[in-house]
């Protein structure tokens, strides 16, 4: 049986997805240890951000500094 993906707005309602991008957005699943998925969350809590927001961050200057 195959998974299937919930809209963004089923899942979580309260995220302003329309608001912080215009582009189309995409669900990743990946698995991490547990402690780095608390590690992750206390980071976001402590910058006041979701999770989602600060790996998109993270990556997003991955990717710009391994491809200049």
């Amino acid at each position: 049986m195959a998974l299937k993906s919930k809209p963004l707005e089923a899942v979580r309602p309260d995220v302003p997805v329309h608001h912080v991008t215009h582009q189309d957005m995409v669900r990743i699943n990946f698995l991490v240890p547990a402690s780095t998925r608390k590690a992750w969350k206390r980071a976001a809590l402590d910058e006041g951000i979701t999770l989602t927001e600060l790996i998109s961050k993270a990556m997003q200057r991955y990717t710009n500094e391994s491809h200049s």
